[in-house]
């Protein structure tokens, strides 16, 4: 029973301590731009395409109640709807889905060419952090 009750102070001191932690928590002044779009898993792995834009959805929502706690400036967006212009006006990029390639994926199977695609331009010199 000693044990217990020692258990149990310990939870609620750590509890606690959590809690004025979090609290604490001084927010940065960089602008964040985070671009979602990607799912947990990948599409094979859900049972339709519903399925799949709600684990994206949810996933998009997580990343910006996260961001929200520690940077002041968070825009949220779609891969679909980035383009590489759009960092221009934030500190970061926080990179999380696949955006729209300017530059597509190549293959020539006759000579065994396989080109990756490009997603930005050989100007672009935003700092980009990306999730895989």
């Amino acid at each position: 029973m000693k044990k217990v009750m020692i258990l149990f102070v310990l939870a609620i001191f750590c509890a606690s301590l959590a809690t004025h932690v979090s609290a604490q928590v001084k927010k940065s002044k960089l602008r964040v731009l985070y671009v979602g779009g990607s799912a947990d898993w990948s599409k094979e792995h859900f049972n339709d395409d519903v399925a799949f834009q709600n684990n994206v959805k949810e996933r998009m929502a997580s990343f910006e109640k996260m961001l929200k706690t520690y940077f002041t400036s968070v825009t949220i967006v779609n891969a679909d709807d980035y383009s590489q212009q759009m960092s221009n006006d934030y500190d970061v990029t926080v990179m999380d889905g696949t955006p729209k390639s300017i530059i597509p994926y190549f293959v020539y199977m006759a000579k065994h060419m396989y080109l990756n695609a490009v997603y930005f331009n050989s100007y672009f010199d935003q700092p980009v952090l990306t999730f895989g």
